[in-house]
């Protein structure tokens, strides 16, 4: 049986470069065993000979072109609105922003978000740096910080446009309480501001997303299930994704689970946990928790466990160059959950560039080696 989470390396070869491309090859593996097999068969008419040849390849063409589709869940709809003075960062242009979701259960008014950008001056725009803050994105990716604001100086004197936002309200991975949703579906959120911002506003050069702590799993989200990776030029991810490895974050007891309550409530909240505990801080153990934390990890995202769900994660992608800046004084559940991204990319042969900070803790903000880092992985050709 074909399998569309076959590992991409054999014996230390590359047999192919993308799940589809996987698919394609088992299947026509198959058909080449099928017609080998069928010319030892006893048919007493030539007719009923090609009609099954007939069957065999469209079959072979229909599920070929299922494959295709891994990893390309849609994004939804952004609904910009009028210019927000009240809220935005002192020297920026903020603008009021509607999220809808095909696949997320939303309030009538939908998601409602605050898109900052500011602009470079300098005779050739080099790029657009898309960056998306931590927790559940409630604040702006700087967080207010004098280092983050100087480093954001640097990249437009550098000829970079920056662009960053925060939700209102609940963060993105945040439904209507009660509704059972899951970081997957959720996820549809930052993918679609991140498309919506290429489509729009990105000027020329490369097109490059950060994002730190649980921004890197929204980064991590978009890029595996709903085929961001297709239009970013460069990902960043940043101390983090803390949100690989559910199971064991949720139930560890020892320094790879992710702090009870504080942070296990943030992989309850999807799930419709927004005022209570949920089964990950109760550590409620039974094999369909555990089925949907795997489904719904960054590292082994899929909807199949959703009704109607055909997409299985992307952990490789050919035009898009991956980075992860770690900090050695962070948290060891914080480096922990990021290896397990990198283990899976590096599994799926994705070049990856990879920068542990000796000084940096968790805040990226607060560091200036590590923002020094930040800035030249962006600028380098």
């Amino acid at each position: 049986m074909c399998s569309r989470k076959s590992t991409p390396v054999w014996n230390g070869i590359e047999v192919y470069e993308d799940l589809a491309l996987a698919n394609s090859i088992c299947w026509i593996a198959g058909l080449f065993v099928t017609l080998k097999l069928h010319k030892r068969l006893a048919f007493n008419h030539r007719r009923e000979k090609d009609k099954m040849i007939k069957t065999i390849v469209a079959v072979f063409i229909a599920l070929t072109m299922a494959g295709s589709a891994f990893g390309q869940r849609p994004t939804g709809t952004l609904t910009l609105g009028s210019v927000n003075t009240t809220k935005c960062i002192p020297g920026w242009t903020c603008y009021d922003a509607t999220i809808t979701s095909p696949d997320v259960i939303e309030n009538n008014s939908g998601k409602h978000a605050i898109l900052a950008i500011r602009r470079a001056a300098t005779p050739m725009i080099r790029g657009t740096v898309l960056a998306i803050g931590g927790h559940a994105g409630q604040e702006w990716w700087d967080g207010n910080q004098a280092l983050a604001r100087q480093w954001e100086d640097r990249m437009l004197s550098s000829g970079y446009d920056v662009v960053q936002f925060k939700y209102l309200g609940w963060g993105w991975p945040n439904p209507i309480q009660g509704n059972k949703q899951g970081f997957v579906r959720l996820a549809c959120r930052p993918a679609t501001i991140i498309k919506w911002v290429h489509d729009n506003w990105h000027r020329s050069g490369d097109f490059m997303v950060i994002g730190s702590s649980q921004g890197s799993a929204a980064l991590g989200y978009s890029m595996a299930m709903y085929g961001i990776y297709q239009i970013v030029d460069r990902a960043v991810y940043i101390s983090g994704p803390p949100m690989t490895k559910l199971v064991t974050a949720c139930l560890a007891t020892d320094n790879r689970q992710l702090s009870h309550p504080t942070e296990s409530e943030l992989v309850d909240k999807p799930d419709g946990y927004l005022t209570s505990y949920g089964p990950c801080t109760l550590r409620t153990d039974t094999p369909g928790n555990r089925d949907w934390w795997a489904h719904n990890s960054v590292e082994t995202a899929d909807d199949t466990i959703l009704p109607g769900g055909v997409t299985h994660g992307v952990y490789r992608y050919r035009n898009t160059k991956v980075s992860f800046i770690l900090g050695v004084r962070d948290s060891y559940r914080i480096r922990y959950h990021a290896q397990k991204l990198i283990d899976v990319f590096t599994e799926s042969d994705q070049p990856l560039e990879i920068r542990r900070i000796a000084a940096m803790g968790h805040s990226i903000m607060q560091s200036q080696e590590g923002l020094d880092a930040l800035f030249h992985i962006l600028t380098q050709p």
